[in-house]
Order: C-alpha cells, then structure tokens, then sequence
C-alpha cells in the first residue's frame, strides 16, 4: 500500500488534468479503492470505459512480448517435465495460440477502419 497509495493519487492528478469534469464525475460514482460491482450496475458503464487504438497501438510490443515470454517459459516447464518429445506439440501449441492473438487484433483493427 505505500507504493499504490502515492501511485494512485498521481494517476488521478494525471486523469483530472486530461479528462477533466467528465473524470470528476466518474470519481463521484466509482469507489476509490475497493470498486463495489453494484455501482457498475446503477450507472452507464459505456460512459467511462472506452477504447482508442492509439493506446493498443503503443501497448502491442509490450503484449507481444509477455504473451511470449508466458507460452515460452511454459513450453521450457512442459519439456522439463515431459521430456523434449513434447516440444513439437508445444511449438505448435504456441504458433496457434500467437495466430489466434494476430487475427483477433488484425479483425478488431479491420472492424474499426471500416
């Protein structure tokens, strides 16, 4: 809690300053820090999560290379633990799974350009 704490406070100074009295108004609905499900229920959800894909844009490399590193130190556990017969079905476990990521991302863009 002492890192969230002053974290938090930043990134609601942060949030104030670029959306202004639209962020205020999500700060009078939404509890601070423990988020209460009900509350979601009373107010229009869609007013305060929205998507830009500038963000998805400038976040992709990063989510690439964790998804990577997670399928990777998976395979490197699965082939210790089963020997290198497996490595072939993980490599082909991971192609589908980076394959099913690139199309999902690669139809959402597509929806949105059209």
């Amino acid at each position: 809690m002492i890192i969230y704490i002053p974290q938090i406070r930043r990134e609601e100074n942060s949030l104030c300053i670029r959306f202004g009295e639209r962020y205020k108004n999500y700060c009078s609905k939404i509890p601070k820090y423990f988020p209460n499900i009900f509350t979601f229920f009373k107010t229009d959800i869609r007013d305060y999560l929205y998507f830009e894909w500038g963000w998805a844009k400038r976040e992709l490399p990063t989510l690439t290379g964790v998804i990577i590193a997670v399928i990777s130190i998976e395979t490197w556990e699965d082939v210790k633990l089963f020997g290198y017969h497996e490595f072939g079905k993980e490599l082909l476990e991971l192609s589908l799974i980076f394959l099913f990521f690139v199309s999902v991302f690669t139809f959402l863009y597509k929806r949105r350009v059209d």
